[in-house]
């Protein structure tokens, strides 16, 4: 059995795909034998500083605000999930790191005056969710194609028995923020490609966010507009 520190800006009750992912995976790992503590931030007033969730222990400190505060007696105080403090940490009780890759990766990844690729030094291994991401990741930093791999997120399968999916008419759902980072402007492109296979197909965007004008603005430069619907 492992004991396994587990770092993230954000737990449940806070919502969002990685929130979504961790409440299934820890819990999971717990059962397995392995001891899970959580080390996350306040996202909002109320919550304990620490809970049980489902065998796995999770303490939250005042990461953001603090560091919103400019605060710096209380940033002293931290131990923190962010970035900074956990390189601050690593330095007082050094541990292998794995460190997971769920976003396409910036440039300063390549700087190593940055919290960025202080972060990706100091991994003992990096994990990417998807091979785009891992291609982008080792075309900045080569070093880590010998340390990274690709292990996609698992999920559940569906209680319900899957019927036929229509042929000639089918649906696409996109589901998420409509921010750059989840490539959304990708999709639409790829999306003129199934139209000249199956005319009456439809894409369907659900969410809100600071691209949502942009891609709608994308979607009628490219004659998509009748065929991409944004609900909102």
């Amino acid at each position: 059995a492992m004991r396994v520190l587990y770092w993230t800006d954000w737990f449940l009750p806070s919502i969002g795909g990685v929130e979504v992912f961790s409440a299934r995976l820890l819990p999971a790992l717990a059962r397995r034998g392995h001891e899970i503590t959580v080390v996350a931030g306040h996202h909002r007033e109320g919550l304990p500083e620490e809970t049980d969730f489902m065998g796995v222990t999770v303490r939250r400190f005042l990461f953001h605000p603090v560091l919103a505060a400019h605060d710096v007696e209380r940033i002293g105080g931290l131990l923190g999930p962010s970035v900074l403090f956990h390189l601050e940490t690593s330095r007082s009780k050094p541990s292998p790191v794995l460190l997971t890759m769920h976003s396409p990766v910036m440039e300063d990844a390549t700087r190593p005056d940055t919290l960025y690729g202080r972060a990706l030094r100091s991994a003992r291994w990096v994990n990417c969710n998807s091979q785009a991401v891992r291609t982008d990741l080792c075309q900045l930093m080569p070093e880590l194609r010998a340390r990274s791999s690709v292990i996609y997120y698992g999920m559940e399968p569906p209680g319900l028995e899957p019927r036929p999916r229509p042929r000639e008419e089918p649906v696409i759902l996109g589901y998420g923020r409509l921010v750059p980072d989840k490539g959304f402007d990708l999709a639409i492109r790829a999306f003129q490609s199934v139209l000249h296979r199956f005319p009456r197909a439809r894409l369907v965007l659900v969410g809100e966010g600071s691209e949502r004008i942009a891609l709608e603005r994308l979607s009628r430069a490219l004659g998509l507009a009748a065929a991409v619907e944004f609900t909102g």
